[in-house]
Formats: structure tokens, C-alpha cells, sequence
């Protein structure tokens, strides 16, 4: 299975560059993750029926088929036609295979640093090309948005980096890797984020820096040390985002970062603009968020359970849109939370964000373990709480990159969850026990 993965690996960060940005590939070659999706979700069902069992707690499957029975409801209510079913299925499921691999197949401390390791010359490879794309080959154009390294969106590029960041500030502080490895990394992973105008940024970052520190299963000076530092070194980074963000973007749009600030609070800025949806408005990510929530509470069942899957979302293949995707045009490249709302309903957001709550609780309890599924646990949990926040930012479901790589590491914490809560509750105690003298001592 590590091989297959390695594939994944590779196709999300690099399918959509080659044909996007290199026209090298065609287009059927950035569907390749997802044929990837089907091929797993054959593992998946191979290994279910030759195990008959799960290392994963039963809230998710209850969560999985909640959310199953929401869709299905949403497409009888509204009468979806298929081709707008088959795209929905595509964004919303095809993640799952991903998630419960781990469920199914146990892997090893070896076998997921091995993976981590893979990963880690892949995501400082954007540092380089993100500069690239800055100084050289998008020098003369104003927007930061082409910054992208090898994705497709520049946010999408800032959040990977941000949760890139919180992974290995999580094992900095578990000593996994040494001080000089962490400032080394941290600085190759925060650049990009610097160069391609993405003011979330500002916001996410600390999460990234200061939670896994606050976090940290330590104990008096300890723990006030790890925050402290990490604190510190969210000062360095935030001081120098906003020159570096201000010498590339202000002689270009006339703004720097504190003035495009001063706008969003003043109800002036591109995230909210006051849109009441019509054609040709100008629409803010915060304004998808009320135009979706005053659009489905018309009626209690569109309230419920949304216009249908697909019925929204925009799509590539020709007569597959639904009936309201030129109605709500801009919903497919709006934040997450507007799309779930229009065609899941309040219950199918209730449901998609009690996951992130659950996760968030897995993680927690992992990252009292010692080896390095405890480590990247700590890290993960800040990552959960960064792709929450994003939910009203980005559409995170539509990306590859962010999809696939957040629902598997997010099913391999909740599988090794699961399997320490089903170890003797004693054991379970005495490891507690080591760890607490262990951070005493240190």
C-alpha cells in the first residue's frame, strides 16, 4: 500500500502542474487521484471482507452513514438528475477510500516516517518555484494569485504550508528533529505563503505555531518554554509576512496588507461586499455564507438537506450541472461552508463539522504516544483546526491536494486512536503515567 500512496503522492503534486501550468499532460491526467480514490476503495472493501473489522471507533461509520442518508434525501427532495449526482458523489465521497484505509491496513512507526520523509522533499520544492514564479516568470503581474508553486490556487498553496508547518513544529517540540532541521524547514515552508497574497495567513499561522506549543502534553517550565518560543518565532514570521507581502503587492495594487485590513473592517474589502446575488455583483467569501443560508431557508427541507448534491457546484463535464449552478454561480468557487449549505442542508453541515470535533478529540488522545503517530498527532490537531477555520475561507473539498492528503493522515490519526483505546485501560494509564514523569524531568 505504501507504493500506491507514493503514486498519490506524486499526482497531487504534480498532475495539475504539468498540465495547468507546463501543458505538458491533457486533461484526463489531473483525474488520475481519483482513479487512485476507486483502486482504494477497492482495497478497502477486499480487506473489510476478508477481516470483517475496522480499527476505527464507530462515531464515524454512524457519521458516514448520517451523511449518506442526508444526500440521499437531498436528491429525492429536489429530483437531482444523474449527471449532477455523479458530480456530487465525486466531491463529496472522494475522499472516503483514503480515510478509512488506515481503518483496514495497519501501517507501521517505519512504514509512516518513510511517508512523512517522501512528502517533505515534495512540499520544499515549493519554496524554490514560488520564488521562481515571483522574481521571474509572473514578475510584471499584480496579482499574487498565480503564485501557486505546483497547485493550482495560491491558497491552496498557503494552506498546505501553514499545516505543513504545525506537522513539524510538532515534532520539534516531541525531539523528534533538532532546532536548526525545524528553522530550516519552518523558513522553506513560510516563504510561500509570503509571495502569492494570501492574507489568511496573518490568521493562520499562530494556529499553526502556538497551538501544538499549548497543546504539548508538558509540564510547568516546559510547556511555558515551548510557548514562549513559539510565540516568539510567530512574531519573526508575522514581522516579516508583512514587509514581504507590502515590497511585492503595494507599488502593484496601491495596498499593502494593514490597508487591505483596515478595509475588511471597515465592510469595504473582498471578503464581504454587502451582494444580495445578482448578476454581475460583486461577491465576497463572507457574502456566499449569507446568500447560501438566506437561499435554503426559504423552505424547511431545502433548510434541512440543501438543493441536492451536485445541483450547485459548477463542473467540467458538459450537461452534468445542476439546475441551480447558474442561479448560484459563484457557490463552486466559494468558501466550503456556502457549498455544503446549499446542497447538504444544516443537518449535512452539522454532520461535516461534528467529523472535524471527533478528529479533533482522536487527536488529542494520540498525542500522548510516544512514537511518531503521537507526535504528528500534536501537529494534526492544530491542522484540523486550521481546515475548520478554512471552511469559511476555501472550498478545501475541491483541491486534491488538501481533500486527499487531510482525510488520510486524519484516518491514520483516528485508526491509531482507535487502537489505543482498545488496549487494557492499565497499560493505557502506565503509559500516561511515563509520559507525564518524562515531561517532568525535561
Amino acid at each position: 500500500m505504501n507504493k500506491l500512496l507514493y503514486l498519490l503522492f506524486l499526482s497531487l503534486f504534480f498532475l495539475n502542474y504539468f498540465h495547468y501550468r507546463l501543458a505538458i499532460t491533457p486533461r484526463f491526467t489531473t483525474w488520475v487521484p481519483e482513479l487512485f480514490a476507486v483502486l482504494t476503495f477497492l482495497v478497502v472493501a477486499l480487506q473489510l471482507g476478508f477481516r470483517r473489522k475496522f480499527s476505527i471507533n464507530s462515531k464515524y461509520i454512524i457519521l458516514i452513514l448520517l451523511f449518506l442518508a442526508i444526500m440521499l434525501i437531498g436528491i429525492v427532495l429536489n429530483g437531482v438528475q444523474a449527471g449532477p449526482i455523479f458530480v456530487g458523489i465525486r466531491v463529496y465521497l472522494k475522499h472516503l477510500p483514503f480515510f478509512l484505509l488506515p481503518a483496514v491496513y495497519d501501517f507501521s512507526d517505519e512504514q509512516f516516517k518513510k511517508q512523512l520523509l517522501f512528502i517533505l522533499p515534495l512540499l520544499i520544492l515549493q519554496c524554490p518555484l514560488a520564488v521562481y514564479q515571483r522574481l521571474f516568470q509572473y514578475r510584471w503581474l499584480i496579482t499574487g494569485d498565480v503564485i501557486t508553486g505546483t497547485f493550482r490556487i495560491s491558497g491552496t498553496l498557503s494552506i498546505v504550508m501553514i499545516c505543513s508547518i504545525a506537522v513539524i513544529v510538532a515534532l520539534y517540540l516531541k525531539k523528534k528533529i533538532g532546532f536548526k532541521f525545524f528553522v530550516i524547514t519552518g523558513c522553506c515552508l513560510f516563504l510561500p505563503t509570503t509571495l502569492n497574497e494570501t492574507k489568511v495567513t496573518l490568521f493562520l499561522l499562530p494556529v499553526a505555531l502556538v497551538l501544538p506549543a499549548f497543546l504539548f502534553h508538558g509540564e510547568g517550565s516546559s510547556k511555558t518554554k515551548s510557548l514562549l518560543t513559539m510565540g516568539l518565532i510567530g512574531v519573526l514570521f508575522i514581522s516579516a509576512f508583512i514587509p514581504i507581502y507590502d515590497h511585492f503587492m503595494k507599488p502593484r495594487a496601491g495596498l499593502g496588507i494593514v490597508d487591505y485590513l483596515r478595509l475588511e473592517r471597515e465592510g469595504r474589502g473582498y471578503l464581504y461586499h454587502g451582494s444580495e446575488g445578482e448578476t454581475g455583483e460583486k461577491v465576497g467569501r463572507f457574502d456566499t455564507i449569507i446568500l447560501s443560508y438566506r437561499d435554503v431557508s426559504k423552505d424547511l427541507g431545502t433548510l434541512m438537506f440543501g438543493l441536492g448534491i451536485g445541483n450547485v457546484l459548477d463542473t467540467y463535464f458538459q450537461g452534468f450541472s445542476g439546475d441551480a449552478s447558474k442561479k448560484l454561480q459563484y457557490a463552486g468557487g466559494g468558501p466550503a461552508l456556502p457549498s455544503l449549505l446549499w446542497e447538504v442542508g444544516l443537518s449535512g453541515v452539522v454532520v461535516y463539522v461534528a467529523f472535524f470535533c471527533f478528529l479533533f478529540r482522536d487527536a488529542l488522545l494520540l498525542r500522548n504516544s510516544d512514537d511518531i503517530f503521537g507526535s504528528f498527532a500534536l501537529g494534526w490537531s492544530a491542522v484540523i483546526v486550521i481546515i475548520g477555520i478554512s471552511l469559511v475561507y476555501n472550498n478545501f473539498m475541491r483541491p486534491n491536494i488538501l481533500n486527499f492528503m487531510f482525510w488520510y493522515f486524519s484516518g491514520v490519526v483516528s485508526a491509531k486512536a482507535s487502537a489505543m483505546r482498545s488496549l487494557p485501560q492499565e497499560h493505557t494509564r502506565n503509559m500516561s503515567a511515563v509520559s507525564t514523569m518524562r515531561d517532568m524531568m525535561t
